[in-house]
C-alpha cells in the first residue's frame, strides 16, 4: 500500500495533513489469448475490465502496422470474446499473426499485453456425428459411424465443406466383460465432405473423439468432437440338458447331453457352435458290504451348464431358465 503526504494551505496557516491515496491494484499477470474456431478472439482478462482494444500486427517488429483492431468485446464472466471475426485486409495471406491488447482495470492506468497469436487460417473440423445404429447385436455386430467435415475461411467468412481426401483422426473407448479397450482409426472424406466408418466394436461404445487431421496444411484444426455412445442388446439363450446316470462309482464318467437355443427376432432358434461349459457339484456316500472294504458311490445333485462369453459386457438380467451374453460373445 502506498500514501502520499500532501500540505494544505488554508488562511496563511500552514497544517500538515496527511491523505492516504487509493491502494494501488497489483499488475494482472495471468493474460492469455486464443483464436476461436469462427474466427472469434478469445481473450482471459477479469469480468470487470473497463476497457479492452485487441489488434492484429502485421508482424512483432516495433511499429509494425495494426492490420485490424477492435473494441467490440463480451464477457461470459470467465472470458472476453470479440463480438465478430476479426477480418484482415484483403489479399492477407495465411498465417499467425502476433496480437497487442490495450486494456485497463479498475483501479489502474491503461496496461499493454503482447503475448498473443491470431490464427489466420482456414479453420477446420467435423459435425453431424451419428451411428446408423442404435446398438449393436449377436446377429448385427458392425455398425456404421458417419460425420460431416467443413472448411471455415476467415478471408471471406463462409464454411464450406472440406476437400475431397481430407483425413479424420477417431477414437473410440470400448467396454466389454470387465474390460476397457480403445479403438483408433483414421476415415477420408468424400466429395461432399461426408465420411464413413464400419466399427465392430464387440461391446458398447462409450464415447471418443474425432478430429481432422492437418498436419502439412496449413489449415487449423478446430476443437475436438465428441463421439456418441452406441449400446449393445444382450443375447438371450437357454439350455436344457440331461445326463444319462445319476449315481455312478467313482471314476466313471457320465455323459451331458441337450439342446441351446437363442432368442431372435423370429423366436427360439438352435444356437449352433455355442461353447457350453458344465460343472457340477456331487455328495458323496459310503456304504459297507458285510466285510468288505467301504465302498464310494457318488450322487450328481447339480448340474449347471451356460454358454462361454469372450469379450462380452455383463449380460442383462433375463427371464428364469434362460441366460443373456452379448455381441461379443463368439460361438
Amino acid at each position: 500500500m502506498r500514501a502520499a503526504a500532501v500540505f494544505a494551505l488554508s488562511a496563511g496557516v500552514t497544517v500538515p495533513a496527511v491523505i492516504h491515496a487509493p491502494a494501488a491494484h497489483a499488475d494482472w499477470t495471468n493474460t492469455s489469448g486464443m483464436t476461436r474456431d469462427d474466427g472469434r478472439y478469445r481473450l482471459y482478462l477479469p469480468a470487470n475490465a473497463l476497457w479492452i482494444k485487441v489488434s492484429v500486427l502485421a508482424s512483432t517488429a516495433p511499429g509494425a502496422a495494426v492490420l485490424a483492431s477492435t473494441e467490440e468485446l463480451t464477457t461470459d464472466s470467465s472470458a472476453w470474446d470479440t463480438d465478430a471475426p476479426i477480418t484482415l485486409p484483403a489479399g492477407t495471406a495465411f498465417g499467425d499473426y502476433p496480437v497487442r491488447v490495450d486494456y485497463r482495470l479498475p483501479g489502474e492506468t491503461t496496461k499493454k499485453w503482447t503475448g498473443g497469436t491470431y490464427s489466420f487460417r482456414p479453420h477446420i473440423g467435423v459435425s453431424g456425428l451419428s451411428w446408423n445404429r442404435a446398438t449393436t447385436s449377436y446377429d448385427q455386430r458392425q455398425a456404421v459411424l458417419s460425420g460431416t467435415t467443413t472448411l471455415w475461411d476467415p478471408a471471406t467468412g463462409t464454411r464450406t465443406s472440406a476437400p475431397q481426401g481430407t483425413k479424420v483422426a477417431l477414437k473410440l473407448n470400448t467396454y466389454a466383460t470387465n474390460n476397457y479397450g480403445t479403438i483408433t482409426a483414421t476415415a477420408t472424406t468424400r466429395a461432399d465432405g461426408t465420411f464413413s466408418l464400419p466399427v465392430t466394436p464387440n461391446g458398447t461404445v462409450q464415447g471418443g473423439t474425432a478430429t481432422v487431421v492437418t498436419a502439412g496444411t496449413v489449415n487449423d484444426p478446430d476443437a475436438e468432437v465428441y463421439v456418441p455412445s452406441l449400446g449393445v442388446d444382450p443375447l438371450l439363450y437357454r439350455i436344457s440338458a440331461n445326463v444319462n446316470k445319476y449315481r455312478v462309482l467313482a471314476g466313471t464318467n457320465v455323459q451331458v447331453s441337450g439342446h441351446v437355443e437363442r432368442y431372435t427376432p423370429s423366436g427360439w432358434k438352435p444356437f449352433a457352435g455355442a461353447p457350453v461349459v458344465g460343472t457340477g457339484h456331487r455328495a458323496e456316500l459310503q456304504r459297507l458290504d458285510r466285510g468288505e472294504r467301504p465302498g464310494r458311490r457318488h450322487l450328481l445333485r447339480d448340474r449347471h451348464l451356460h454358454v462361454r462369453r469372450r469379450s462380452s459386457p455383463s449380460p442383462a438380467p433375463v427371464p428364469s431358465g434362460s441366460r443373456a451374453s452379448t455381441p461379443g460373445s463368439s460361438p
